[in-house]
């Protein structure tokens, strides 16, 4: 069995039955991904991005300018637009970070087929579909997919970027460039991390130019460009209305969140050494995520002679994930400390750099597709290991177990017993659940609170920063209804002691909170 011929060629579009069959897998793959998402109770990552969508779309405040953000703003924008007409803004957040997981999920589909225009239609739907697998079933996909943050919008743009810039082709086509460097820049305006890739990118577009000379080049990386600077005007706006406060969000908070951690005695990766390490135990070795990156390792290897020539159709992409995965890999390591979730980025790009490596091995004179056999293989060993996920799908029938439906009920009462004031929390989504104010300078959940006595006192009031030694004053300025505690309970003392000392009474209103009202 040959894995390429020129009957494939003739069908390089989707066929009617190809098609179903993709829609099909897409559909079964997101709704496993769903059903392991929407009953996870609300991470403390969640706050500020949730939290900020709101307070743009009911009060009008912006991050920098109004309170403090920790992340570049994209997700601001639409989750501020979502939340206008959402009742829920914690589910329509989390529906927002599925619907981008499907659509990388279907990117990948995309470009492996694409790639493999000359292969069998059998095959380059199995293949299509291992790396869709893959991607969907990796441990780091089934932590970090459908949770109200930036990981899922950013990979997202991101794949878009590098299909545009396939699209453009060494002729390098003006608009689809102007594409690519527009979602890479959306992409790094969503999530910080995607900016060294961006460069990456920019040298993938130079070599799949380097035969068409100097002054194509250049027009191809200033088309690139070009995109890439429309892609972050929503950043440089808000960047240009806040300047010290964009700074301290995205650049210096990262020192002051180290300093935290090993004032606290945290030690996991918090150098580079650690991080290395955890890279290594925790995610390249992890014994299920172990079987994807093994592959990729070995695969992309037997393509590395060709790493600059990009002679075959089919050997452009994975070897240009292959110069892309070092710049992935750096956007992954730079923030201290490393988290688990920060690796996700890499999944994706290593199934697809993986399957269409191995779609290119073969055995013997008869051409036996020995690379694609391990491939599909490896898929269906992720989907058997991922058996406790999977069943996962059937909360998707059982509502009253997703965990919006708990944070909503939660904000319904405490919206009850707290009335119409704002609520003093490090939780906020709970009070925004319930349709109540809160402090925006705590917006960001516990992130600008525990890092506050380390920020300059001169400094505090222009970045919106509140530290014990202000709390005092805010509150009498504007006295909370109710303080909501519970979940981040080394940081709330001072809460609780303002609540106590001003005759506020406790009570338990679900989810481990407790809301002390008068």
């Amino acid at each position: 069995m040959r894995p390429m011929n020129s009957e494939g060629a003739r069908r390089s579009g989707f066929t009617p039955l190809s098609a179903a069959c993709a829609v099909l897998l897409l559909l079964v793959v997101g709704a496993v991904l769903a059903g392991v998402a929407l009953p996870r109770e609300v991470d403390h990552d969640e706050h500020q991005f949730v939290a900020s969508g709101v307070l743009l779309a009911r009060f009008g405040l912006l991050p920098y300018r109004d309170y403090p953000y920790f992340h570049l703003p994209n997700l601001v924008y639409l989750y501020g637009l979502l939340d206008l007409g959402a009742a829920s803004p914690l589910m329509a957040a989390r529906l927002a970070s599925l619907v981008f997981a499907l659509l990388s999920l279907g990117t990948v589909y995309w470009l492996v087929w694409r790639e493999l225009e000359e292969a069998r239609p059998l095959l380059r739907m199995s293949m299509a579909g291992s790396a869709v697998v893959l991607m969907a079933f990796s441990p780091l996909s089934f932590y970090t997919v459908g949770r109200a943050w930036n990981h899922d919008a950013a990979v997202a743009l991101f794949l878009l970027a590098l299909v545009l810039s396939r699209a453009a082709g060494r002729r390098a086509s003006g608009w689809p460039l102007v594409g690519a460097g527009l979602a890479a820049g959306l992409a790094v305006g969503t999530r910080l991390s995607f900016a060294p890739a961006g460069l990456g990118l920019a040298l993938v577009i130079v070599l799949w130019t380097k035969r068409e000379g100097l002054s194509r080049r250049t027009r191809a990386v200033a088309h690139y460009a070009l995109g890439g600077a429309l892609g972050l005007v929503p950043t440089v706006a808000l960047a240009w209305l806040a300047p010290c406060a964009f700074r301290f969000g995205n650049l210096e908070y990262a020192a002051l969140n180290t300093v935290y951690r090993q004032a606290m005695g945290f030690t996991t990766a918090m150098d580079l050494t650690g991080k290395m390490r955890f890279v290594i135990e925790e995610v390249l070795l992890e014994p299920r995520g172990a079987i994807l990156f093994i592959s990729l390792a070995v695969f992309l290897a037997a393509d590395a002679i060709g790493l600059f020539l990009f002679r075959s159709e089919g050997r452009r992409v994975p070897l240009a994930i292959g110069i892309l995965f070092p710049f992935l890999l750096w956007g992954a390591l730079a923030p201290t400390p490393s988290w688990y979730q920060y690796f996700y980025m890499l999944v994706p790009f290593a199934a697809v750099a993986t399957v269409l490596s191995a779609a290119r091995v073969c055995l013997g004179g008869r051409r036996v597709p020995l690379g694609a056999a391990w491939v599909i293989l490896a898929a269906l060993a992720a989907m058997w290991f991922s058996r406790a996920e999977v069943t996962s799908v059937r909360s998707l029938l059982r509502p009253e177990a997703w965990s919006p439906t708990a944070v909503r009920a939660v904000g319904a009462r405490i919206a009850q017993e707290a009335g119409g004031g704002p609520v003093l929390t490090l939780s906020p989504i709970y009070a925004l659940e319930g349709g109540l104010p809160i402090y925006e300078q705590f917006a960001s959940g516990p992130f600008a609170w525990r890092v506050s006595p380390l920020v300059p006192r001169t400094a505090r009031e222009a970045l919106h920063v509140v530290s014990p030694e202000e709390l005092e004053a805010v509150l009498t300025a504007k006295p909370p209804a109710g303080i909501l505690v519970g979940r981040e309970a080394e940081l709330e003392g001072e809460f609780v002691g303002y609540a106590m000392a001003h005759d506020y009474r406790p009570l338990e209103v679900g989810e481990g909170l407790t809301l002390w009202v008068k």
